[in-house]
């Protein structure tokens, strides 16, 4: 996230990252998928190619994309979770 910097993501609605077997499930909601792919590659895909060029490593694939019609979302943003 550091990487991303501080300016607002334009479409953006929420991000989570929750804790699965084995690791770890990202969920974004956006405005639209064209919001969503204009931040992976203006924003996140030259990060992860900078990281990956600079250890010698190839890039993985893109994640799976599961697209859902978001009927509502509510609550308010909170630094830790670990309490529930």
């Amino acid at each position: 996230m550091e990487g991303v910097g501080p300016e607002p993501i334009a479409g953006w609605v929420m991000h989570a990252v929750v804790r699965i077997d084995g690791g770890l499930r990202y969920i974004d909601i956006w405005e639209s998928r064209e919001a969503c792919d204009r931040f992976l590659e203006e924003r996140v895909h030259p990060i992860l190619r900078a990281a990956f060029n600079s250890a010698g490593a190839t890039r993985p694939r893109e994640p799976m994309r599961a697209e859902m019609d978001l009927v509502d979302v509510r609550g308010s943003a909170r630094e830790s979770l670990s309490e529930v």
